[in-house]
């Protein structure tokens, strides 16, 4: 049973200070109120948006590039730490082949963000539906999903050949597919551990 206890460390998540990020075209945008630290720890993007010389209008960021549907999962990871993408109910064929194109098109956005945290957090939700699932869907590959492909294959090329030898780890407590380097995962930094 998961302890309703945990870290007092999550209580300076409590004290932060709200940011309005306005997202989506002029005729189909959504505002998500975000904690300042959490957002701007979390995405180097948001965190250069917010400094004082880009915020005419206070602390309002606008992202009119962006689907605000992609959006809600981002503003999601920053509240739990967890990739929100699984559906309640049996899982069809097609709902099944369209949380692969999901998480291809979140790692994308993790990606615009700028935010290492999160493409680390959709790593462990492709490697948790390999493991569950046996297999990738279709729909993982597509021209908008290259670049994480592209960050797998230069991770490899720089593996050891120790680490190569151990083969694809499908553990959801390893960091060996994050891109975080030496700097910290996401399991541990606030609003991770919230939930």
């Amino acid at each position: 049973m998961a302890s309703v206890r945990q870290s007092a460390a999550g209580l300076i998540c409590a004290t932060f200070q709200p940011i309005a990020v306005i997202v989506g075209p002029p005729n189909a945008t959504r505002t998500f109120y975000l904690y300042f630290e959490l957002a701007t720890t979390h995405s180097a993007f948001l965190a250069s948006a917010t400094k004082e010389v880009w915020l005419p209008e206070g602390r309002v960021v606008r992202i009119p590039s962006r689907d605000p549907e992609l959006f809600a999962y981002f503003a999601g990871f920053l509240m739990t730490g967890k990739i929100l993408t699984i559906k309640s109910g049996t899982k069809s064929t097609d709902e099944n082949e369209e949380e692969w194109e999901l998480l291809a098109r979140l790692w994308v956005l993790g990606d615009f963000l700028l935010s290492t945290s999160f493409k680390d957090a959709v790593v462990d939700a492709l490697i948790s539906k390999v493991a569950d699932e046996g297999t990738m869907g279709k729909k993982a590959f597509n021209e908008e999903s290259a670049g994480f492909f592209r960050d797998v294959a230069v991770r490899q090329a720089v593996m050891s050949e120790e680490e190569k030898m151990e083969g694809f780890v499908l553990e959801s407590d390893s960091c060996k597919y994050h891109g975080h380097g030496e700097g910290a995962c996401y399991k541990g930094m606030c609003g991770s551990a919230m939930i």
